[in-house]
């Protein structure tokens, strides 16, 4: 089957020392990145609690993860892709009202709703403001480049959780906690790799190579908690 890839590991570091893997499989699909949350569940019918904090690259931030984390009210430190942090000037800096619910703009221009529109992947509200005065604005051309419709904002389900989410790991709490993945499991994989030699499935059917990635697991718990 050439179509595998593993579930990111959920790790935990025991009090005496040592790590310790808490949940781990293989599936079909060719990127794990909707797993997330099953292996929150699994961690916790393994250790019989929720993590304090979960750790993950900026592969799982997601509007749907971070949904989950929030619902099962668990703190997740997960980055957002470097592409996506890259945003242009202006994109960020629109504040909410909710009483006329509308955005005010940088320079002070108020961007009203206008209409729900379908995007890939999803339903939008579009708010925008007019072409006129975005035409006499010092940040035409930057902020936005249309001449008649002016800058508009189309804001999903879960804008409010992003931005939230976005304005919480900018701070030292949370980036004290994201560090830790370099500690915990990055090495993971490496140690893997290097020293159990793990770096391609020996089996073939998705039950055998489940079975076999389990034994991988507790080949690592047991030589690294021992040591």
């Amino acid at each position: 089957m050439s179509r595998q890839s593993f579930r990111r590991l959920r790790l935990q570091r025991p009090k005496t020392g040592g790590m310790f893997v808490t949940a781990i499989d293989a599936v079909q699909d060719t990127e794990d990145h909707h797993q997330l949350v099953n292996m929150l569940e699994r961690a916790k019918e393994m250790t019989g609690k929720k993590a304090d904090i979960t750790l993950a690259d900026a592969g799982y931030h997601s509007d749907v993860n971070l949904a989950a984390c929030e619902e099962r009210k668990q703190i997740a430190a997960i980055p957002e892709p470097q592409e996506r942090r890259a945003n242009p000037p202006y994109q960020n800096d629109f504040s909410y009202h909710a009483n006329t619910d509308s955005y005010i703009c940088p320079s002070g221009q108020t961007l009203k709703f206008r209409e729900i529109r379908s995007v890939p992947n999803k339903i939008v509200r579009v708010y925008g403001g007019l072409g006129a005065v975005c035409r006499l604005c010092s940040a035409f051309g930057v902020c936005t480049k249309n001449r008649y419709r002016g800058r508009e904002l189309l804001i999903g389900r879960y804008d409010t959780l992003l931005r939230n989410h976005r304005n919480w790991m900018a701070t030292p709490e949370a980036k004290i906690a994201h560090r830790l993945r370099k500690e915990l499991s990055e090495p993971t994989f490496g140690i893997m790799k290097e020293q159990l030699g793990f770096r391609r499935v020996l089996l073939r059917g998705l039950d055998d190579i489940k079975a076999e990635v389990i034994m991988v697991a507790t080949a690592f718990t047991n030589k690294f908690i021992s040591n």
